[in-house]
């Protein structure tokens, strides 16, 4: 049973492990890309209220996308350095922030050797590209939300494999001038995340589950003992250690039922051991029950392996012998005797070992019940006591 729980703490803990790595690592990546639009949402903003300010402040008559780009081309690297620096990179992610045209020409790049290039044929590139929801340019106020969001022209996301590596990717338009800003992050560096969460949930669930475990050991064990105690209680006597009553009957009852059923022969004997009340009366109770021991040990030591006995009560014993005849139960019954007359020989007690018994054999023949064969095999046993009472010594 032991066993039994501690490989299934090895196999929850393992599960644990597992379900929250899979739980975190679709969590953290949903997570990520919303973090993504975030940021990339805001370096968006931030580089639409640069050029609106170009425009503003120099009095630019005509959009002239080229023309803003060229004036405040520092002060667009700027945003970009400080949201991989300040923002990306503390998220965990790892990856790239890059400023593209309506053409997907790179602008600005986190990796300057980009710069210059032609995204366009780039396969996850041609969905940004295909993305033609622009907006007019909105001037709402900076603080309504939806002032904002108009900054932005559109924005949405994706994943693609480069140099065997997986990365999501999210992008946001700025408005009307249909630049582009995007981020990039490497799956491989979110499900870090996972599995240090994986990793926490798993430490702290296997912690749980093996204190749980150990408490329900002590606790098992603690049962376990008290059960083996009650179940001794109930089956076995308390001084002798042979089977009790109540369950030397019913054993008796299995063993009746099968001979019957089978047509086996069952043997019996009622005994008493002779004397106990003289011994408990002149040597006191801890000497009967010593003169109840040995009695019993005798009576253990010599019966078949498959022989049933219990203490009825007192000074009486029940024997069973299954799949026996009269005859053979009454042989080891001799031998039993003999034994009770060398630990006579050899204990130097003032009192010796006897005790008065009762035989009866059951078989289909006779056809008794159970009941009258206990009663029957006492009846002899009292027989047997009465006729040999004179012959046995009085203590």
């Amino acid at each position: 049973m032991l066993i039994i729980m501690v490989i299934s703490t090895i196999i929850t803990i393992s599960l644990i492990g597992i379900f929250s790595y899979s739980i975190f690592k679709g969590r953290l990546l949903d997570v990520s890309n919303k973090q993504l639009n975030i940021i990339s949402r805001e370096a968006t903003v931030k580089i639409y209220d640069v050029a609106i300010s170009s425009i503003e402040n120099e009095r630019i008559d005509k959009l002239d996308e080229t023309t803003i780009l060229l004036r405040n081309l520092d002060k667009f690297q700027t945003i970009l350095n400080y949201t991989e620096k300040d923002v990306f990179l503390p998220l965990n992610f790892k990856g790239s922030i890059y400023l593209t045209d309506s053409n997907g020409e790179v602008i600005l790049h986190s990796n300057s050797k980009e710069e210059g290039k032609d995204y366009s044929k780039k396969e996850y590139f041609k969905r940004i590209l295909a993305d033609k929801r622009n907006k007019i340019m909105h001037r709402e106020n900076e603080k309504d939300i939806r002032g904002m969001l108009a900054k932005v022209a559109t924005s949405g996301y994706g994943e693609y494999v480069k140099d065997d590596k997986e990365y999501i990717f999210n992008y946001s338009k700025v408005a009307s001038l249909g630049w582009i800003v995007v981020l990039e992050a490497e799956k491989g560096i979110i499900y870090k995340g996972a599995h240090k969460i994986g990793l926490i949930v798993f430490s702290f669930g296997g912690f749980a589950v093996l204190i749980v475990t150990l408490i329900a050991i002590v606790i098992y064990k603690k049962l376990y003992k008290q059960e083996e105690k009650l179940h001794k209680f109930a089956t076995f006597d308390s001084l002798t250690g042979v089977f009790n009553r109540r369950t030397g009957l019913k054993l008796l009852e299995e063993q009746y039922n099968f001979c019957k059923e089978n047509n086996y022969k069952l043997s019996i004997c009622f005994i008493d051991i002779d004397g106990l009340k003289t011994v408990n009366d002149k040597y006191g109770h801890k000497e009967g029950d010593r003169l109840i021991t040995l009695v019993s040990d005798i009576l253990k030591e010599n019966l078949r392996e498959k022989d049933i006995i219990c203490r009825m009560g007192g000074d009486e014993f029940l024997l069973i012998f299954p799949q026996c005849n009269l005859r053979q139960s009454i042989n080891i019954w001799s031998r039993i005797e003999s034994e009770f007359r060398k630990t006579n020989n050899e204990l130097d007690t003032p009192y010796k070992l006897a005790a008065s018994h009762g035989f009866v054999e059951y078989s289909q023949s006779k056809d008794l019940s159970l009941e009258e064969l206990i009663e029957l095999a006492d009846n002899k046993m009292y027989k047997d006591k009465e006729m040999n009472k004179k012959d046995r010594l009085d203590y």
